[in-house]
């Protein structure tokens, strides 16, 4: 059985005391700055990188069946879900608990911000700390394609071709409506949600902006370049920068 050491007292309810919540909050604030410091420190060390893929993505923007079909191209392993599943086991916990934590910005903010588990905590710290061991472990090997989770701001960009698809919001909007059976209005309210939490993550766990072209090395838009040849651009791509040197 794993055990999980509180940072506080916890009362029959499951909720901290009122008179620990300035304290809770402090160490709280303390923690995301640390998680910034984490981040740095991890770019710096992925000093024996091999070379691999990271694709962000718009929601609709076939950022999945681009990701799966580079991999497919490649021979690479695809790690999507496997990431959350992979910090869920390093951790001891739950993947429902990573998840929850992994999505947690500022706008959460509460006395008790952190998913609670048999009375313990698994922090936004932790989660940071255990993706970014994850994703440097998997950049030791190389031959993978990564999806997400802002793998493009912990790995080494000189061995990492960082890949950002795109696509106009009608477009998106129209394929999510199509593909989960929603009445336009319906989809368009969950292009806007996922786009916010992607973003959030990416500003709360990196203080980065997932749209800003700096940070790639390849932008598509699959709305005037079909998905499939998305695939053969990027495989192309990875190939000439690293397989032909």
């Amino acid at each position: 059985m794993v055990l999980f050491v509180s940072e506080l007292s916890v009362e029959r309810n499951g909720r901290p005391p009122m008179n620990s919540i300035d304290h809770l909050m402090n160490q709280r604030l303390a923690k995301w700055e640390r998680r910034r410091e984490l981040a740095r420190e991890a770019a710096k060390l992925a000093t024996v990188q091999q070379p691999l893929v990271v694709i962000s993505r718009d929601c609709g923007s076939k950022g999945h069946f681009i990701a799966e079909g580079v991999a497919t191209k490649l021979g690479f392993d695809l790690y999507d879900r496997e990431l959350i599943n992979a910090i869920a086991k390093s951790a001891h916990v739950r993947s429902q608990v990573v998840e929850s934590v992994g999505e947690q910005t500022r706008q959460h903010l509460s006395a008790w911000i952190d998913s609670r588990l048999e009375g313990g905590y698994f922090t936004s710290t932790d989660y940071l700390q255990h993706l970014c061991k994850i994703v440097l472990s998997i950049g030791q090997h190389g031959q993978a394609v990564m999806l997400g989770r802002g793998a493009q701001f912990i790995l080494n960009p000189e061995q990492t071709l960082r890949v950002r698809i795109i696509a106009p919001q009608e477009t998106r909007v129209h394929r999510i409506a199509a593909s989960q059976r929603l009445p336009t209005p319906e989809a368009r309210a969950h292009v806007l949600r996922v786009d916010a939490e992607r973003n959030a993550y990416c500003r709360w766990h990196f203080n980065a902006d997932p749209a800003n072209p700096r940070h790639y090395d390849l932008i598509l838009n699959t709305a005037l370049i079909s998905p499939e040849y998305c695939v053969e651009a990027v495989a192309r791509a990875f190939e000439a920068r690293f397989l032909q040197q």
